[in-house]
């Protein structure tokens, strides 16, 4: 078994079973940590998520989340935020009226403008020469919002749907944060997960 053990934050807004399967698959020990607990005992960090900003953003205050979340990016470990777990890291949202994100990387979060939901499988168009995606690689969505970096360099990759380009995943020092579901996302998806928490990667070899 492997001595990673991946703290898996519980906002109570998501189904958390494919992560959780995605990690014991590739040899790793999922652990579901809920409230405030400290996290600095973990090698790896995931924020996963499903439903409104707003709700999940009441829900960090309210588990006391924030410090803690904070203080693991601070220690160089690996963080991956999922979906919405993607947007909470950023400034604010405008999903059900604006609210605050953590604002650990400046940007918004907007609604495409579309009157479709962007689900389904689609390629990632690849911006930063890494070994973590590939431009061929197709990733499972399902989301109506996207992110909006204030610095475009920090994406790693952008996805097109229904004429609307946007981020489909960003790097930001030891963050790493992807729109689509890796956990859902087959072979890809998988190798990208093994890569991240084993820091098995270089970001510009």
């Amino acid at each position: 078994m492997s001595s990673k053990n991946i703290a898996v934050i519980n906002l109570g807004t998501s189904n958390l079973r494919s992560i959780f399967s995605a990690c014991k698959y590739l040899d790793f020990e999922p652990i579901l940590v809920e409230g405030g607990k400290n996290l600095s005992s973990f090698s790896c960090a995931i924020l996963p998520g499903v439903g409104a900003f707003n709700h999940a953003a009441e829900r960090i205050k309210k588990l006391d989340l924030e410090y803690s979340i904070k203080n693991f990016i601070k220690s160089g470990k690996p963080f991956l935020g999922i979906c919405l777990g993607m947007q909470l890291l950023l400034s604010k949202s405008e999903e059900f009226g604006e609210t605050e994100g953590l604002n650990i990387i400046k940007g918004n979060v907007k609604k495409f403008h579309s009157k479709k939901i962007h689900i389904g499988w689609s390629q990632v168009k690849v911006l930063r020469k890494q070994k973590l995606l590939k431009d061929e690689d197709f990733m499972y969505f399902v989301h109506s919002y996207y992110v909006d970096l204030v610095d475009k360099k920090n994406a790693l990759t952008n996805t097109n749907f229904d004429n609307n380009e946007f981020c489909s995943s960003f790097i930001y020092e030891n963050i790493l944060a992807c729109q689509f579901h890796p956990e859902k996302s087959g072979p890809s998806g998988l190798n990208l997960l093994k890569k991240f928490i084993s820091q098995e990667y270089n970001y510009y070899d």
